[in-house]
Formats: structure tokens, sequence, C-alpha cells
């Protein structure tokens, strides 16, 4: 077993995108769930106007902030539907181990009121904001 303790920032990235393979987040459509690493000099937490002009959305984007459990609950329970393989459920677990053993200050976003973009940010051991991005449709 890998002693995660110790990965750094690149391996931190590579983990997370071989647990992100094949994961989508489900609601009114299906998207992909993909590995991002921004560049921003936040020194701990983005607010509402860093998220925004960092995403290059527009400042007037409805921005909520939900939880790290509510993010990966929503994943483990479409993982969960009969079309996935019986290690997709494990396979959220783990994402989640990574993204709550490895990154700090984490963050969870949802911009935008219909095409909403979900991310998930957190600061690696080395200062570097890393997580999760993907879309969901809401109408």
């Amino acid at each position: 077993m890998e002693n995660i303790s110790s990965l750094t920032a690149e391996e931190i990235i590579t983990r997370l995108q071989q647990l992100t393979a094949g994961v989508s987040y489900q609601s009114e459509s299906d998207f992909p769930v993909e590995v991002v690493q921004l560049h921003s000099t936040e020194p701990d937490r983005f607010t509402r106007e860093s998220i925004l002009t960092l995403t290059g959305h527009p400042l007037e984007t409805p921005v909520a902030e939900t939880s790290i459990a509510v993010f990966f609950g929503h994943l483990v329970q479409s993982e969960k539907l009969p079309v996935h393989g019986d290690n997709a459920v494990d396979q959220i677990t783990a994402l989640q181990s990574i993204c709550t053993q490895q990154l700090q200050s984490i963050q969870v976003f949802r911009i935008g009121s219909r095409t909403i973009t979900i991310l998930l940010l957190g600061k690696t051991p080395e200062g570097i904001w890393v997580g999760l991005k993907t879309t969901a449709i809401e109408t």
C-alpha cells in the first residue's frame, strides 16, 4: 500500500487522474469528473469574487458553497447504479480519501444556475491548488 502522506503535488494529480477515469457526475446529463490545477495566489480560501474571476465567470453568476460530503455522496449514489462496475464505489471512496488526506483548505463550489460548474478545490502541501471539476444540468 502506498504511503499517501508523502505524495507530491504531481503524484496527487496523477492519483486523481487515475481515480477519475470513467467517473461521471449524473444530473439531467452526465459529465465526466476531471482533474484541475488552478494557478492562484489565494492563501487559504477562495472568496466568491476570486473563484468567479479565476474561472472566467461573470461576477453576477450565482455561487453556492457546499461540502465535500455532499459532492462525494452524489458521486457514490450515481456509481451504485447497476450500469457501473462493482469497483465503482471503491474508486469513489479512494478518490475521496486522496482529497481529504492530501488537500488542505478544501472548498466545493457550485457556480451557475442551470448549467452548473462544480469545483472541488484544495491545496497540496506545496501550496498548489488542485481538485476536481464537473458540470451538472439542473432545469
